[in-house]
C-alpha cells in the first residue's frame, strides 16, 4: 500500500505498523538476511509480509521464490508447493514480477510518501532504538559478545552457542540431530536444506558456517549409508516374502517345478507379495531360483529315501546267516523275488549293497584266517620253547647222552604236558611204528637237533 498526501485512513496505517514493529532484520554468518520477531521469538528466512512493499507482496503471491547460491552467487528459483527448482526464471514468477513493476510505476511516490514497512522501520529507528538493539543482541549474540570483550580479553576459542551445549562435539551432534528431525535426505543440497533448518534454535549450535557445512556433509554420508542399508534390508525382505509365497503354493500342490512362470504367475496377481517385486524379470528370476531349490530338495529327498532303503537292506543282509562270502547274487535274487521290500528297491542299488556286504564278509574271513594263523605260530613257538626246556632238564639229569635214542627217550616223556602241547600243534604228528626214518615229527626233529 502506498501512502501519500491524499490522507489515507490512519486506522489502516496503525494496523500495519503494529505488527511490523515486532520484526527486525539481521544478517546470518554467511551474509544472508533473516528476520526475527521479538514477541514470538520466531526466526524466518522469508521476509514477513509486514515488512514487504506492495511490489514484494505482488511477487510473493507466486509459489516460486528467487534465491542466490551462496557458493556461486548464481540466482535460482524454487517452488515451495511442488518442491521443484530451476535455474531459468519460471513464467509464473515473471508474470508476478511484471505485475509488481506495474504497481511501482503507477504509484510514483513523492518525497513524503512512505510504505507501511518503511514507516514502521523509521518509527522503530527513531523511537525504539533500545528495543532494536536488544533484538539484534538476541539474533547475533556472538558478535555482541565479541565486541564487548575485545578490549579486555582475547576472543574465546569456542563461542557461547557451542558452550551452551557443553562442548563442540555436543553442538555438532545437536546440529546433525536437527537435520535428522527435519528428515533432510542424503541428496538434498545445502541451500534447500537451509530453508528447513534456519528457523530452529539448534541451527545456531555451530557458530561458523564452515562447521555447519562440514556437519551437514558428515550427516549426509551417514544418512546415505543408512538409506542404502534400509534399501538392502527392504529388498531382502521382499525377496524372502516372494519365495515364501511360492513355497506356500508348492506345499498346497498349486505349483510344481514343471510349471512355467507364465502359467504360475496368474495364481499370484492378487497377492501383495507378488506386486512388491516390481520388475517382472526379477519375479521370473526368483521363480527360476525357486524351481532349482525345489529340484534340489526333491533330489535330496530321493537320495535320503534311497539311503534309508539301502541301510535297511544292509541290516537285513547282516541278519541273514545264509548269506556268506560265497553266496551268488543271481541265487539270492531268486530267493528274494517274492519279498515286497526287496522288490520295491532299486535293483542297481540293491546289487551295490549286496556286493559291498559280500566284500565285507570276505574281508572278515581273511582277517579271521590271518589272526588264527598268527595265534597258531605263536602257540607253536611257545610249545617248541617248552619242549627244548624239557630236553635241557633231562640232559641235566643225565637221562640224555649222545648215544640216547629217540624211542627210548620218548617213552619217559609221553605224558609230559610240554610234549603233549607240542604234538598237538598243526604239523607235529606223533611218531608211529610205520613211520619211516625220513618222516619225523616235530618233537623228534627237536630231539635230533639237541643231540647233534
Amino acid at each position: 500500500m502506498i501512502l501519500g498526501n491524499s490522507g489515507v485512513g490512519k486506522s489502516t496505517l496503525a494496523n500495519v505498523l503494529a505488527p511490523a514493529s515486532d520484526w527486525s532484520e539481521a544478517t546470518s554468518d554467511d551474509g544472508r538476511k533473516y528476520y526475527f520477531n521479538k514477541l514470538t521469538r520466531v526466526t524466518t528466512w522469508e521476509k514477513p509480509n509486514e515488512l514487504k512493499t506492495p511490489e514484494e507482496l505482488a511477487i510473493s503471491s507466486s509459489p516460486w521464490k528467487e534465491y542466490t547460491n551462496a557458493e556461486t552467487g548464481k540466482k535460482y528459483y524454487y517452488n515451495h508447493i511442488t518442491q521443484k527448482s530451476a535455474w531459468e526464471m519460471p513464467s509464473e514468477y515473471k508474470d508476478a514480477l511484471d505485475k509488481a513493476k506495474g504497481i511501482a510505476s503507477k504509484t510514483q511516490p513523492s518525497s513524503t510518501t512512505t510504505t507501511p514497512a518503511q514507516h514502521a522501520t523509521n518509527t522503530n529507528t527513531n523511537t525504539s532504538s533500545s528495543s532494536d538493539t536488544k533484538a539484534k543482541t538476541d539474533t547475533k549474540a556472538d558478535e555482541k559478545s565479541s565486541t564487548n570483550t575485545r578490549s579486555s580479553s582475547p576472543t574465546p576459542a569456542v563461542s557461547k552457542r557451542e558452550q551452551s551445549y557443553g562442548n563442540k562435539d555436543d553442538a555438532w551432534g545437536a546440529f546433525k540431530q536437527l537435520l535428522a528431525d527435519m528428515s533432510v535426505g542424503s541428496t538434498v543440497p545445502w541451500d534447500s536444506a537451509l530453508k528447513h533448518i534456519i528457523c530452529d534454535d539448534r541451527y545456531k549450535a555451530l557458530s561458523k558456517i564452515a562447521d555447519k557445512k562440514a556437519a551437514f556433509l558428515e550427516y549426509q554420508v551417514e544418512r546415505r549409508k543408512t538409506e542404502q542399508e534400509d534399501r538392502r534390508r527392504k529388498e531382502k525382505q521382499v525377496r524372502t516374502d516372494f519365495l515364501n509365497m511360492l513355497r506356500e503354493a508348492a506345499s498346497d500342490a498349486t505349483i510344481t517345478a514343471r510349471h512355467p512362470w507364465r502359467r504360475v504367475s496368474r495364481a499370484f496377481v492378487h497377492d501383495p507379495r507378488h506386486d512388491a517385486v516390481e520388475d517382472e524379470r526379477d519375479r521370473e528370476d526368483l521363480y527360476d531360483e525357486f524351481v532349482l531349490e525345489m529340484e534340489r530338495q526333491d533330489l535330496d529327498a530321493r537320495q535320503r529315501e534311497k539311503q534309508e532303503s539301502a541301510k535297511k537292506f544292509k541290516q537285513r543282509l547282516e541278519e541273514d546267516k545264509d548269506v556268506t562270502s560265497r553266496t551268488q547274487w543271481r541265487r539270492y535274487v531268486q530267493h528274494m523275488e517274492n519279498d515286497p521290500q526287496f522288490r520295491a528297491m532299486d535293483k542297481l542299488e540293491a546289487l551295490r549293497v549286496f556286493e559291498g556286504h559280500v566284500r565285507e564278509l570276505e574281508a572278515r574271513e581273511a582277517e579271521t584266517d590271518r589272526t588264527n594263523k598268527e595265534r597258531q605260530r605263536r602257540d607253536s613257538r611257545k610249545a617248541r620253547d617248552a619242549f627244548r626246556q624239557l630236553l635241557n632238564e633231562h640232559y641235566a639229569a643225565g637221562n640224555i647222552v649222545p648215544k640216547t635214542r629217540w624211542r627210548e627217550f620218548v617213552k619217559g616223556v609221553v605224558e609230559d604236558e610240554r610234549y603233549v602241547n607240542l604234538i598237538s600243534q598243526p604239523g607235529a604228528d606223533p611218531p608211529s611204528s610205520s613211520s619211516s626214518s625220513s618222516s619225523r615229527s616235530m618233537p623228534h626233529e627237536l630231539f635230533g637237533d639237541f643231540i647233534d
